[in-house]
C-alpha cells in the first residue's frame, strides 16, 4: 500500500531561502534514486511553514528513506537549513489518487 509522508517545518533562523530551494532540488535527485520512491512535492507558505509531501511505494520504503537521509552527504545543506525543533512528520496510507 502506498504511503504519504508529510513533513512540516520552518527554516532555521538566518537560513537563506534561495540556498534552501537549491538544496531541495539537489535532494530531489537523491530521493528519486531510493527504492520505493513515487513522487515528491515541497511547498512553502507565506508565513514560512514548509510541507514536504513524499509518496512511497510502502511503509518499508518510507522507513528506509528516513534512516538514510541523515547520513547522506547530499542532504546536509537541506537539513542544516531546517529548524529541527519545528519538524512534524506523519505517514498515512494513500486512499485515492487524482492526477
Amino acid at each position: 500500500m502506498a504511503i504519504v509522508e508529510l513533513v512540516r517545518f520552518r527554516l532555521a533562523e538566518g537560513a537563506d531561502q534561495e540556498a534552501f530551494a537549491r538544496s531541495a532540488r539537489t535532494l530531489d535527485g537523491l530521493v528519486k534514486s531510493w527504492p520505493g520512491f513515487v513522487s515528491r512535492t515541497l511547498s512553502g507558505s507565506d508565513d514560512g511553514l514548509y510541507t514536504d509531501h513524499i509518496v512511497w511505494r510502502d511503509m518499508a520504503a518510507a522507513e528506509a528513506a528516513a534512516r538514510a537521509l541523515p547520513a547522506a552527504p547530499e542532504a546536509a545543506p537541506f537539513m542544516a537549513a531546517i529548524d529541527m525543533t519545528s519538524v512534524e512528520m506523519s505517514h498515512s496510507p494513500v486512499i485515492t489518487v487524482t492526477a
